[in-house]
């Protein structure tokens, strides 16, 4: 059975047309590399859309962080002669130009070639 829409129904559903519409046609500018290297505050940048990163970490992040570099060093000195790992905190990771990210801490076996690094982390 075919329902005609009443007046207010037609109306109400060409509003939530237009509605859904304007949000599909909103644009957000992408950026790449080029550009996030030039911003001066926090930032990471997915898949082109940057995210600011908050000013610092709270106490216990922050406790929690210092515990992981600590047992992070502490191991990887008593395996020093296996491997050539290295612990870094808030290394820039650069996954492809459309995406930085910056971990708060990683263990990366290799050296480092650029200011960030280029390959996965351990």
């Amino acid at each position: 059975m075919l329902r005609t829409l009443k007046g207010w129904q037609h109306f109400y559903f060409a509003y939530l047309y237009k509605k859904e519409k304007m949000k599909r046609e909103y644009y957000f500018p992408r950026y790449t590399y080029n550009d996030y290297k030039n911003w001066k505050e926090h930032w990471e940048l997915v898949d082109g859309y940057p995210l600011q990163l908050l000013p610092s970490a709270s106490p216990k992040h922050s406790l929690v962080q210092g515990k992981i570099v600590y047992q992070g060093n502490l191991s990887i000195s008593h395996n020093n002669d296996s491997c050539n790992c290295v612990l870094f905190v808030e290394l820039d990771w650069k996954i492809n130009d459309n995406t930085v990210v910056r971990p708060d801490v990683m263990i990366v076996c290799g050296e480092p070639k650029e200011e960030y690094l280029s390959f996965p982390p351990v």
